[in-house]
């Protein structure tokens, strides 16, 4: 479609999607791993709080957005300044808003899959868990991550009820004024000009997002699974993290050095594999897990 209203109104829409994206890799990322690791408290309520936007009617999501910055709120004082209704800002929260449930619940599935015990290794070998999680497990995630910002993406492009509240109609000086996001400038043909207006629009928007769906599942290296999430990221973390012993007559570390540790913490991982297979075993009583019991 070569609507010249159209293409601006899909441009802003995108822009602000890929805003509320980033900032979903950015804060759910860590939300995620923390969740899934149960590293704060109440976590379990945490979560079902995080999902809550889920089940709240997305009109409602606009004017609590609205309340929230207005001279009615406890928090007037610090977000007075700050103005969300019909700019660019506004609308990426909404998005952010109605779209982070999404992002939140695909990742802690996608870390709850990975063996915490292999963290416990690498942690033993001297990392800190904050560069276990961000230099290592972040590194393996990332076809997961790009997967999962894709399709959260596609959701916040399908939003409608916070928009036609909250950015009904958005300027960016001195980009761009007054436009509207695909979804309510969809409802605005479709509410003015009938459906036969609505429908070359509605099918173009489908289009995107059936392409953000096909570059999600192509962005995604891993399918989604987590358990060598890990391993991956050991295998693309600089060498000063992977460690490795000092090269000949304590020269500088050889092509070989880093490739060293890394068949050592694979043992290791499958080692730790085996013994929780055991413990799992002498669990169900299928006598696998006896204590004492020679390894293979």
């Amino acid at each position: 479609m070569e609507d010249p209203q159209f293409l601006s109104s899909l441009g802003v829409t995108v822009l602000g999607a890929s805003i509320a994206a980033a900032l979903n890799a950015l804060l759910g990322t860590p939300a995620a791993y923390a969740l899934a690791r149960r590293m704060v408290r109440w976590h379990g309520a945490l979560y079902d709080l995080l999902l809550s936007p889920v089940s709240i009617p997305h009109t409602v999501v606009g004017i609590m957005l609205l309340l929230v910055f207005s001279p009615a709120s406890p928090l007037h004082a610090a977000l007075g300044a700050l103005n969300p209704l019909d700019t660019l800002w506004g609308m990426s929260l909404a998005m952010f808003y109605v779209s982070a449930p999404i992002y939140v619940m695909a990742m802690r599935e996608h870390f709850e899959r990975s063996d915490p015990e292999l963290e416990h290794i690498m942690g033993s070998l001297g990392l800190a868990p904050s560069a276990v999680f961000c230099s290592i497990l972040v590194r393996g995630s990332i076809g997961s991550m790009a997967r999962i910002s894709l399709l959260s993406m596609g959701r916040a492009i399908s939003e409608f009820g916070s928009l036609v509240i909250l950015a009904y109609s958005v300027s960016l000086a001195p980009l761009f004024y007054y436009v509207k996001p695909a979804t309510v400038l969809i409802w605005y043909k479709y509410d003015v000009y009938g459906l036969s207006s609505a429908v070359g629009y509605a099918s173009a928007l489908l289009l995107v997002t059936l392409a953000l769906s096909m570059l999600a599942y192509l962005a995604s290296g891993d399918r989604g699974e987590g358990e060598g999430a890990l391993a991956r990221g050991i295998q693309r973390a600089p060498r000063e993290l992977r460690g490795g012993p000092p090269g000949p007559r304590g020269g500088p570390r050889g092509e070989g050095a880093a490739v060293r540790p890394q068949r050592f913490w694979q043992d290791d991982a499958h080692a730790g594999r085996d013994r929780r297979d055991r413990i799992e075993g002498r669990r169900r009583g299928d006598g696998e897990g006896r204590v004492g019991a020679p390894d293979a």
